[in-house]
């Protein structure tokens, strides 16, 4: 998505009706009210439970949209690449979670280097093995990756599967040059009930519960099981840490059916 554009009136936006004859189809468009609506919703809804909110950028990848989360108090954003991170980088975003686990050298060797060179910037990634913490370890420059020990569930996409496993890796973390255990992290997103989304959250404060770790951060993301999220984690000790993308533009049909 290249610009935000009112289809109210494209006119006074485009220079040129959407429908007469100036562009060629298909032609991607989007209602700035109901974008606008999605981002206060969510943004309400976080500051109401206490939640620190990384929405995902992977989603639109908008500057435009990245910058309205963000002054609608989003503590930063989230991406599933480092390409997706230096991207937004140069959108000018300053606070980074990486939701995945990454050997890419280029990829970690540039992000190193912006660690480096702002002291401002915040970067957060997953790791679920310990050769990942290895890789971190190894690309590391003078400021260390900061990481989130991902525990996953039986049939998703990433994560220790087992606690002894999470805590094999934490370890890891703890004990690695140039890496910083800063909490657990998981993905509810792909379960099918609230009832397994509960029982998966209390997995993940249990595993935090394994860790010393000052000041720990616990990241859960996606946009179908938010409210059980801030129901069940509300009086949670830690950061707790939001990082729902698709609620912004993304089938509302889908969503209509899953979250209130």
């Amino acid at each position: 998505m290249k610009g935000i554009v009112d289809i109210a009136d494209p006119g006074a936006v485009l220079g040129a009706s959407l429908f007469g004859g100036a562009f060629t189809f298909p032609v991607m468009v989007a209602h700035r009210s109901a974008l606008e609506h999605n981002i206060a919703t969510l943004a309400a809804f976080t500051r109401e439970y206490g939640l620190t909110f990384a929405p995902h950028a992977k989603t639109t990848m908008s500057p435009e949209l990245v910058k309205a989360q963000l002054d609608a108090g989003a503590w930063g954003m989230t991406v599933a690449t480092p390409s997706q991170a230096l991207t937004l980088r140069g959108f000018g975003v300053s606070r980074i979670v990486l939701a995945n686990q990454v050997f890419d050298p280029a990829g970690l060797t540039a992000l190193a280097a912006q660690l480096d060179e702002d002291p401002a910037f915040e970067f957060l990634c997953f790791v679920d093995s310990t050769a990942g913490v290895e890789a971190l370890s190894r690309h590391a420059g003078a400021r260390p990756f900061r990481v989130l020990a991902e525990l996953g569930h039986e049939g998703g996409r990433g994560g220790s599967r087992t606690l002894a496993q999470l805590l094999e890796v934490a370890s890891a973390a703890q004990a690695a040059e140039g890496v910083e255990l800063a909490g657990v992290a998981g993905y509810e997103g792909s379960l099918g009930s609230a009832e397994e989304v509960r029982a998966y959250l209390h997995r993940l404060l249990e595993a935090l519960e394994h860790l010393r770790v000052r000041d720990p951060i616990l990241s859960v993301g996606g946009s179908q099981w938010f409210d059980v999220i801030g129901r069940e984690l509300a009086a949670c000790q830690a950061r707790v840490m939001l990082r729902s993308g698709a609620y912004v533009s993304h089938d509302d049909g889908y969503y209509r059916e899953r979250t209130p």
